[in-house]
């Protein structure tokens, strides 16, 4: 299913957001700042096409970092290395 607009503006303030926490404060903002977002990015990723996620995160350097930091915590609580991600 195509995004709506409300899950683009969702996006581009994500990737916003992203971008000025990487600059600020890096990836260990990223994780701390995914608390807040990781339900509301679960549920797009849910409802999305994954090509048009995928478009976003290739033209999104902030929202791609979210979507890669959820990757790797899924990996890591699937392969029960996630104290090895954290404390990287």
């Amino acid at each position: 299913m195509a995004l709506s607009q409300t899950q683009i503006d969702y996006i581009l303030a994500l990737d916003a957001k992203g971008q000025e926490i990487m600059a600020d404060k890096g990836e260990e903002g990223i994780l701390l700042s995914l608390c807040d977002e990781m339900h509301p990015i679960k549920d797009l990723i849910d409802q999305a096409d994954p090509e048009e996620i995928a478009g976003y995160c290739n033209n999104r350097s902030g929202f791609h970092m979210y979507i890669n930091m959820l990757e790797a915590m899924a990996k890591a609580c699937r392969d029960g290395t996630l104290d090895e991600l954290i404390c990287k």
